[in-house]
Order: C-alpha cells, then sequence, then structure tokens
C-alpha cells in the first residue's frame, strides 16, 4: 500500500513538474518579473510540506530493523 501511494504522488509530482516551465514562462512574461512565479513556487512548497506534517501521522516501519 505505501508504495502504491509513492507512486501516484511521484506521478503526480512530475505531471505538475512538466507544466511548470510553461506557467512560469507565461507568468513572467505577463508580469516582466520571476517575483511572483517564485513566490506561487514557495507557496506550493510550503504547503506540501505542510501536509506531511499534518497528514502523516505515524513514520513508517522498515521491516528491516524488526
Amino acid at each position: 500500500m505505501t508504495a502504491s501511494v509513492g507512486s501516484i504522488q511521484n506521478f503526480a509530482s512530475f505531471i505538475c513538474a512538466s507544466f511548470a516551465p510553461i506557467i512560469t514562462g507565461f507568468i513572467v512574461d505577463t508580469t516582466h518579473s520571476f517575483r511572483l512565479a517564485l513566490i506561487i513556487c514557495g507557496c506550493v512548497t510550503a504547503a506540501g510540506a505542510l501536509a506531511y506534517i499534518f497528514l502523516v501521522r505515524q513514520p513508517i516501519n522498515d521491516p528491516r530493523k524488526d
């Protein structure tokens, strides 16, 4: 189950990462500044970190250590 969730997360992040240059280019062309693009990037990164902090309740146990 853990591997399935991890693979879905990786797939979603790679899809989003493939659109990031296009979206960044659009924002820079529109605003003539990287400031908004970097602020959005920081907010998305912070949201991802907060999701892990609040949604992951317990650490994943390594079966090799048991």
